[in-house]
């Protein structure tokens, strides 16, 4: 309730609630995300907090998959086109293009969530730039921007600024300018290279754990990483969401 009387109080008419659907939250599904919204919106009114919440959800890449096409209809955002996909945080980013490419292929429109936290982006950026050309859409940590994140994380967005050619010239120069040592800085007292960005690389301590999450089930995988609290992120675009 109080985060809704922040974002009313800036100016936020209308947000977007993205809980997290992947192998590590099961439970989480299109219907039960329907009537939590129902019920946050009754206390909103009851409240008198002028803030709309629609419904969505932040679909993991390695379960998106082998969900059927009516529960990532429920998950699209705001009953819209769009579905705010989420790739796994570690490793390459093999079977990336493939995996979103299947998903557009069966009707939802792409939104990559927070692409310059991906460590495959962060290796193959012109990846990230092709699929940008492809028609996906980015969104983006609001502490990549500020500068809260490392170095790594914000050269990225070069290639996420699409058809914005000044942003990604100025971004693109960054990048090219950085060599790999200035962007992977290593952990003290580690011969291992420290991730772009730290809230990924605290799910290091949980890599086994993880790994035997991930292996109950086939196809494209990755370790189920717990949540890490992230910084804000910015607002989408009403457009992208069904009247």
């Amino acid at each position: 309730m109080a985060l809704a009387r922040a974002a009313r109080a800036a100016g936020t008419t209308t947000m977007v609630a993205t809980p997290h659907v992947s192998w590590e939250w099961p439970q989480t599904r299109g219907l039960e995300i329907a009537n939590a919204v129902l019920l946050l919106s009754r206390a909103l009114r009851a409240a008198d907090v002028e803030v709309k919440v629609r419904r969505g959800a932040e679909v993991a890449l390695t379960r998106a998959g082998d969900l059927p096409d009516g529960e990532l209809q429920r998950l699209r955002l705001g009953a819209g086109p769009w579905m705010l996909v989420e790739c796994p945080f570690s490793g390459s980013a093999a079977g990336f293009e493939r995996a979103l490419g299947a998903l557009e292929a069966r009707g939802h429109r792409i939104l990559l969530a927070h692409p310059e936290r991906i460590a495959g982006f962060q290796e193959d950026a012109a990846l990230l730039e092709r699929l940008v050309s492809q028609g996906m859409l980015c969104q983006l940590t609001a502490g990549s921007l500020a500068g809260a994140l490392r170095p790594g994380c914000a050269a990225v967005l070069a290639y996420a600024a699409g058809p914005w050619a000044g942003p990604r010239r100025r971004l693109g120069r960054a990048l090219r300018q950085a060599s790999p040592a200035e962007r992977r800085d290593r952990a003290p007292g580690r011969g291992r290279p420290r991730r772009a960005d730290p809230l990924a690389d605290r799910a290091d301590a949980r890599r086994g754990a993880e790994r035997r999450s991930a292996s109950r089930r086939p196809g494209l995988r990755h370790p189920a990483r717990r949540r890490e609290p992230a910084p804000p992120t910015i607002s989408l675009s009403s457009a992208m969401l069904e009247p």
